[in-house]
């Protein structure tokens, strides 16, 4: 899995919810979408090593619930997937405060690892963050980062954050994406996502699908947000939520190029208040950065920083564009300081093929593109062996004009001194 990147969404308690001493923590057994298992186990060891060196939390892992749970009801219970109310009750059975459910698939070649945590007083999410980490390699000490931050613990970082006005405050449900052209695993992972980024906007509370399910039952749920659910069937499921806004969406592909469709509806109302559509040429890994610009956009949402952008390819010396403006010939440094957002990246070398990609750069973040340069092929007139033919072709030429000069003497005579000359070299 080398080059491959890693998102991790993490869902985790507030500093406050510490505030009042020793926590403990249930870590449940991953629930794994199209990547091998170890994946998922590695994320939970990882978030184990994490959370037990710190005073504060006390954890608990599956292998250690085996032993205060009945064998049988455990297996029903630690890998609770998607329903909040099965690790509600999962809390309750360990005796633990809070719950963490994890699950790991993938986008393209990176890896999308979303944890739920969910009290034993409510079925629903207490909070989303989103983490981007370049590869496994770094998994241990980013998801060590991402926990002290996510709890407001000592050296924790600050992340980059998103406003509503002023006083506002708005819930918002997120349904499940549509796919079209890309793979239903995909999308899903995408809904994940797409609800951490809402939840990353002060002001904003969000529902996302596992609470849906909490909150209605699972053939109820697919019966209103089915694809032929129009904007008054949304509008009646956010009237049952009681949420403000409602986002849907789908997500797919036409030729070479992805596209992100997002509504924002007005259950009240019973109107759609937005409507964006984002679309890109690129790899199935920049979906995961589109979905957040995407969100951002669907609310309205400006960074008030930019980003940075490394290019790196198979070839140096080749000319780099972005967005149509030369900056510069590889090996290139950071591009600093680029707006957040959509930017096209194209290269330019002799006897190699254009290339060119859309990339996303996140506020505070640096984007990596890499390029595989593929070369022209020859034209025949630019093949040495052409060249070499046509060279022997004259040398063959001249030498026979000199054999028929010394053939044809003209009154009986011939002049060899003059015929000779122009072949010396």
């Amino acid at each position: 899995m080398k080059g491959s990147c890693i998102l991790l969404a993490l869902t985790l308690v507030s500093a406050d919810a510490l505030a009042e001493g020793t926590r403990s923590v249930f870590l449940a057994k991953p629930n794994v979408i199209g990547v091998e298992e170890s994946v998922g186990v590695r994320a939970i060891a990882s978030m184990a090593e994490a959370l037990g060196a710190r005073e504060e939390v006390r954890v608990v892992t599956p292998e250690e619930l085996q032993g205060v749970l009945d064998l049988e009801k455990t297996k029903g219970l630690v890998g609770c997937e998607e329903d909040a109310a099965c690790v509600a009750e999962v809390t309750k059975a360990s005796k633990t405060d809070l719950v963490i459910a994890t699950t790991v698939g993938r986008v393209g070649k990176t890896f999308v690892a979303t944890l739920t945590l969910v009290s034993p007083d409510q079925a629903a999410p207490l909070g989303r963050e989103s983490v981007n980490v370049p590869n496994l390699e770094k998994l241990d000490a980013q998801l060590k980062v991402a926990v002290a931050r996510l709890l407001g613990l000592e050296g924790a970082e600050t992340k980059v954050a998103y406003h509503l006005p002023q006083g506002t405050k708005l819930s918002f449900a997120v349904l499940d994406l549509q796919a079209t052209g890309v793979d239903a695993k995909v999308t899903a992972n995408l809904t994940q996502l797409l609800s951490a980024a809402i939840k990353r906007v002060e002001g904003a509370t969000v529902i996302s699908r596992d609470d849906l399910v909490a909150l209605l039952s699972l053939d109820k749920l697919n019966q209103m947000v089915g694809e032929d659910c129009d904007t008054s069937c949304v509008a009646e499921l956010g009237g049952a939520l009681g949420v403000d806004k409602l986002i849907s969406g789908s997500v797919g592909t036409l030729g070479e190029t992805y596209f992100i469709s997002l509504r924002l509806i007005d259950p009240n109302e019973v109107k759609t208040d937005n409507r964006i559509t984002e679309s890109f040429k690129g790899t199935e890994d920049q979906l995961i950065r589109a979905i957040n610009h995407a969100a951002r956009s669907l609310l309205g949402l400006e960074a008030s920083s930019g980003g940075a952008l490394v290019v790196t390819a198979s070839q140096e010396a080749a000319e780099v564009y972005v967005d149509n403006e030369r900056v510069g010939e590889l090996p290139l440094p950071p591009i600093p300081e680029l707006k957040s957002g959509r930017h096209s990246v194209r290269l330019v070398k002799g006897g190699y093929f254009d290339w060119q990609q859309d990339a996303y750069v996140e506020p505070g973040d640096t984007t990596a593109v890499w390029a595989e340069l593929e070369r022209r092929p020859e034209q025949w007139y630019e093949k040495w062996w052409v060249w070499t033919a046509v060279g022997g072709a004259v040398v063959v030429g001249l030498t026979a004009t000199l054999i028929v000069a010394n053939r044809a003497p003209q009154n009986g005579r011939v002049d060899v001194d003059f015929l000779v000359a122009p072949l010396r070299p």
